[in-house]
């Protein structure tokens, strides 16, 4: 009976706005929201609290997430439509479909690229031939062929950057993707926020993403999506272990490697051959200081 009254009170608390946390268009948190009702079945929520987490089906799931589950829902629920989170939101968007964070922070970016970037085509998995024959949500062919041709005829004495060939294209009124605006807004942000270094920081020594795709990705002949492996956050072969550092969002770090526990790893989990390997680290350049490392490593395993 005392906790029948308590479920009534804490949905009396949430349906009376009188209570409620927002005022006005002021966002109030789901987490905020369901923490009294984390081990409480669907049906027995309060009805605005339904009306939030959606209908019949939403409610069957909900029903089958533990209490931490739940909590773990409102989070991303609210990372997804908090606005004060909107900025953060939609970088996290623009580094999963356009590897933004690696493009961004590139030292050199052909013309080519710069162009299908600006069209919202991702030179990592579209090819050109996408960009000139297909649309994207906001941009045709034609514009590509416009960003393409002018980008084409800029002077190749200094590489540019992302921002660069950005900063270009405005410059000159060039129609671009809505998206670079949106990851430009959270690399200013980042910026704002940011706080000094701390002294004496050891440089975590590792490789890129793009380093790794590299000298790895066509040893697995398809046994996984590497890519994506590397892009979820999770890591491989342990977070603390393959992964020397984590990305950030606006390219002000990019997450490095260590290629020796990859390449460990994909001995040991997927079976690449050795040999196969060996050849990997002599044939890459940038994983020459890391060749005596990964030779007293395959030594041990013999």
């Amino acid at each position: 009976m005392q906790k029948s009254n308590d479920i009534q009170q804490n949905a009396a608390a949430i349906s009376n706005p009188e209570n409620e946390s927002t005022t006005g268009d002021k966002y109030q948190p789901m987490l905020e929201q369901i923490q009294p009702f984390t081990k409480v079945s669907f049906v027995d929520l309060p009805e605005s609290l339904r009306e939030r987490i959606g209908g019949s089906l939403a409610g069957y799931v909900w029903d089958l997430r533990s209490p931490s589950g739940r909590i773990e829902y409102a989070r991303g629920y609210d990372f997804s439509h908090d606005p004060a989170r909107a900025i953060e939101s939609r970088a996290v968007r623009w580094i999963a479909e356009m590897d933004a964070d690696s493009w961004w922070s590139a030292e050199s970016i052909t013309p080519v690229h710069a162009a299908m970037l600006l069209s919202r085509f991702n030179p990592n998995e579209d090819k050109i031939e996408d960009a000139e024959r297909t649309s994207s949500d906001e941009m045709g062919p034609e514009d590509f062929r416009r960003l393409k041709n002018i980008f084409e005829g800029a002077s190749k004495e200094n590489p540019r950057t992302l921002k660069d060939w950005t900063d270009y294209a405005r410059q000159r009124g060039l129609k671009m993707h809505s998206w670079i605006n949106e990851w430009e807004a959270w690399v200013h942000e980042v910026d704002a926020r940011a706080t000094p270094e701390p002294p004496m920081q050891e440089t975590p020594r590792g490789i890129t993403k793009q380093q790794v795709l590299t000298a790895f990705e066509e040893l697995l002949n398809g046994k996984i999506k590497l890519r994506k492996a590397l892009g979820d956050g999770k890591g491989l072969f342990g977070d603390t272990q393959a992964r020397t550092q984590r990305g950030a969002p606006g390219g002000r770090h990019v997450a490095l490697w260590n290629p020796v526990i990859l390449a460990i790893g994909l001995n040991d989990q997927y079976k690449i051959p050795l040999p196969h390997l060996k050849k990997a680290f002599c044939d890459n350049k940038f994983l020459k200081e890391w060749r005596e490392e990964w030779h007293e490593k395959i030594e041990d395993l013999s």
